[in-house]
């Protein structure tokens, strides 16, 4: 079916709000609610023929409209889109659909990745990552001494500080988001001094 099509209801109205609720569509007439739409207080509650699909105002009537990016010509975008039709809701590394999937994908901008994908793609990350270090024999722990920023000592990835300032107070071991390597971190503060005088001036 091509889209927009009209929605052949003849409930709806155009002088009606429309929110989603999941692929749920509600429509209430607009007035002086202060109310979210929900399906208690809707006016009409209706489930689109296809998950993809959304209502929309055209031209005074309402249509179903199709919310899938790719159908629309668009590159795949998770943060734009309403919800994809069943051809494009797929893995975008290895195009399995997501009704085969056997564990929760990994979200990201260009939809989703199925978790074999995504460990593949970190072993192989990793792999890369440690390859590029030194050596053992050629590892010099006073790389990671007295830095202003967190780095894994086994590969080099840059960590987030902002997590990890209680070990200042305690040390404790945090295990690398890229290597899967653990290490022990602590942190460590530096005093500073401010002085001002006092508002009554010099003696």
């Amino acid at each position: 079916m091509n889209y927009p099509t009209p929605i052949l209801d003849p409930r709806l109205t155009a002088d009606m709000e429309r929110v989603r609720s999941g692929s749920t569509q509600l429509f209430r007439v607009l007035g002086n609610h202060r109310s979210f739409i929900n399906e208690d207080n809707a006016d009409v509650v209706l489930t689109p023929p296809e998950r993809h699909l959304y209502a929309n105002l055209v031209n005074g009537e309402w249509h179903w409209v199709n919310g899938c990016e790719e159908c629309n010509g668009r590159p795949r975008n998770i943060a734009k889109s309403y919800i994809e039709c069943n051809a494009h809701n797929v893995c975008c590394t290895c195009g399995t659909p997501r009704a085969e999937l056997k564990e929760a994908p990994w979200g990201c901008i260009d939809g989703w990745q199925c978790k074999p994908c995504a460990d593949a793609e970190h072993e192989a990350e990793k792999a890369a990552a440690l390859a590029a270090m030194p050596s053992d024999e050629d590892y010099d722990p006073w790389d990671y001494k007295g830095c202003d920023r967190i780095k894994c000592p086994y590969c080099n990835a840059d960590i987030d500080s902002d997590d990890h300032y209680d070990a200042i107070e305690n040390p404790r071991d945090i295990t690398c988001y890229r290597c899967d390597n653990t290490f022990k971190l602590a942190g460590e503060a530096h005093i500073t001094w401010t002085m001002t005088r006092d508002e009554g001036g010099a003696a």
